[in-house]
């Protein structure tokens, strides 16, 4: 017997499967949406930004208090060296005493530089938190303390063992680099830390970030950098002219933490722009 032939039902043909569409690489787009960003940086300011700008005061509060202590507990104790050094006669007891004296002296300046830390990364973490709408964590920020202990011992082994490697007319410019670079790679951490909340995570992300889309950062890193310097420079020659001294260091040291606010908001935006990871 003849096969018979199989007839297809007629129907509507199945939709061919598309492709995601890929944006295409435009440079004029990316230049577009950085500057659309930047205006928009200045629009968006809201009343949280006074909040940010509120815990920045409290830390420079706090820091002034802390150092205001720790110079009159290490007067007295570098006076008592000084006496200690006047003495004629050497014995055990003076030892002692000498040894007692430069203990102290040390573990008031190593408390002091802990709770520098611990103002700076208890601030931070109230101002991303509220950023990012998240709630206190002991853990996360116990993390984030001891990130930025790390990080201020890598900075004073480079700034300490500079010297050794880098000739002494050059030390001054190398030294600016090294700020760069830090300040560059804290910031996409800062950011990152407090969107991922996982140390791991956000130390590779940051590290790939950080190198792999660098052409893409660079240009609002600059553009941030540069007017910060701008602002600054400005409304300082004004005060300056205007009142010297104390008052008009306080001013601008105020205005610094606005200009800080309003460059930190500017560049989380930016991060949510260019991507991580």
């Amino acid at each position: 017997m003849a096969k018979k032939k199989s007839i297809k039902k007629a129907g509507k043909p199945a939709p061919k499967k598309q492709l995601a569409k890929q944006p295409a690489k435009q440079p004029a787009n990316y230049f577009k949406r950085i500057f659309q960003i930047y205006i928009n940086s200045f629009k968006d300011l809201n009343n949280d930004y006074f909040f940010y700008v509120f815990f920045d005061l409290l830390f420079l509060v706090f820091v002034s208090l802390v150092s205001y202590l720790a110079g009159i507990i290490l007067t007295k104790y570098t006076g008592s060296l000084a006496a200690f050094q006047a003495m004629d006669s050497v014995d055990i007891q003076y030892l002692t005493q000498l040894k007692s004296v430069i203990g102290t002296i040390f573990f008031v300046m190593i408390v002091t530089v802990l709770l520098f830390i611990a103002g700076w990364s208890l601030a931070k973490t109230f101002i991303y938190n509220r950023i990012y709408k998240n709630k206190f964590n002991w853990k996360v920020f116990l993390k984030f303390f001891l990130s930025n202990l790390g990080i201020g011992i890598i900075f004073v082994i480079i700034m300490a063992t500079m010297p050794t490697f880098v000739l002494q007319s050059k030390v001054p410019i190398f030294g600016l680099i090294v700020m760069l670079v830090l300040g560059y790679l804290i910031t996409i951490f800062y950011i990152l830390f407090f969107k991922l909340r996982k140390f791991g995570k956000t130390f590779s992300a940051t590290a790939y970030t950080a190198v792999m889309r660098i052409h893409k950062y660079f240009l609002p890193f600059l553009i941030c950098t540069l007017t910060v310097l701008i602002v600054l420079g400005i409304f300082s020659t004004i005060i300056f002219n205007i009142s010297s001294g104390t008052i008009a260091n306080i001013i601008s040291a105020i205005f610094l933490l606005f200009v800080i606010a309003w460059a930190r908001l500017y560049l989380i935006k930016i991060v949510e722009y260019i991507g991580y990871g």
